[in-house]
């Protein structure tokens, strides 16, 4: 909780409305600029359409998924959580099939004691049991915010959880004041 007693989470700081505006114009306008494949030239660079990164980059990441549903999901959990993750599906031949998001509040980096090499820990949904699958690192795209160890990065809600906790308490206050019909709650007499 924060001083002002509002508990903020990303999920909760979407309810200031300039926050839900800046994410939002954030993650459309990244979704929504062009995302090639190119292959270098000799002299420059040309569209690779033929490359098998293509369509799953400006087309379809997977079949559930437009790329630009995508990569506006990917900027959204970023710009709020700090941390865009997908788990990349591979074909038989070991090439990057299909790009599935997860929810970064569901999953934890860990290293293996013994090798040493990172894991990121899935918490499934309920409806397919709610345990935890490892993905090793080489399964996971991660873009990151600002991060103090370059592995996990910081929330930028959390960071700045005071400031919207302020925010969601007055909204909240003047939310009850209006239903109140604007009417203060009580009187003062004096002689």
């Amino acid at each position: 909780d924060t001083s002002s007693g509002v508990n903020v989470n990303p999920d909760t700081a979407m309810r200031v409305t300039a926050a839900l505006a800046c994410i939002r114009i954030i993650a459309d306008t990244e979704a929504s600029l062009p995302f090639f494949t190119y292959r270098r030239l000799e002299r420059g660079k040309e569209k690779a359409r033929d490359h098998y990164l293509y369509s799953v980059l400006h087309d379809e990441a997977n079949p559930e998924m437009s790329a630009f549903t995508f990569r506006r999901t990917m900027t959204a959990h970023v710009a709020s959580r700090g941390n865009g993750l997908a788990e990349i599906e591979f074909d038989g031949a070991g090439r990057v099939k299909y790009l599935w998001p997860l929810i970064p509040d569901k999953v934890r980096l860990v290293r293996q004691p013994k090798t040493k090499k990172l894991f990121y820990m899935v918490t499934l949904p309920e409806s397919v049991g709610g345990e935890e699958k490892p993905l090793s690192a080489d399964r996971v795209l991660h873009i990151k915010w600002l991060s103090q160890n370059g592995l996990w990065a910081e929330s930028p809600v959390q960071l700045s959880r005071e400031s919207f906790g302020i925010s969601l308490a007055a909204q909240e206050f003047m939310a009850r004041f209006f239903s109140n019909d604007a009417s203060p709650r009580g009187a003062l007499e004096t002689p």
